[in-house]
């Protein structure tokens, strides 16, 4: 969601970028001079080479006019999008989510690589599973056991 309002911004200024270059275009072409902040820039004297830096200028909006109306590139479209949900931490294409909603949970969706960058920030709500439980050892007299044997207190028996 963040991506697509990205791309709509950059479109949005390459769309005021290129109507003010076949603006600048046109006035190149037609008054044969150009206002560059307080300067102006005569081209009457260049014979008909002003035409090229009008053509340059026009055919430069033109360019932005296609960045413009262009299809959205492959890595930007949603359907190629992986989500991971916060809440239960599963992972779904775009394509298998309503309004950026978990299926399962219901729980918010956000983009698996802010999820694996931020992942110290979500909850973890998830049940663990039943660890399997060793049995409780007899705990035995290891005192008696591990006592030195003195070899002058050991009786011979004849």
């Amino acid at each position: 969601m963040f991506i697509r309002l990205i791309m709509i911004i950059y479109r949005i200024g390459y769309f005021i970028c290129f109507l003010y270059c076949i603006n600048l275009g046109i006035i190149i072409l037609g008054a044969k001079t150009m206002h560059n902040r307080d300067v102006l820039v005569d081209f009457r004297d260049m014979g008909y080479f002003y035409v090229i830096p009008g053509v340059v200028v026009i055919g430069f909006g033109f360019a932005l006019l296609y960045l413009t109306l262009r299809k959205t590139p492959k890595y930007y479209r949603p359907e190629n999008l992986i989500l991971k949900c916060k809440e239960c931490r599963r992972s779904f294409n775009y394509e298998d989510t309503d309004n950026e909603k978990c299926p399962k949970c219901n729980g918010e969706l956000v983009e698996i690589e802010t999820y694996y960058a931020n992942r110290q920030l979500y909850k973890r709500t998830k049940v663990p599973k039943n660890k399997k439980h060793k049995k409780d050892k007899i705990q035995t007299d290891k005192t008696n056991q591990n006592k030195k044997i003195d070899i002058n207190s050991v009786k011979l028996s004849k």
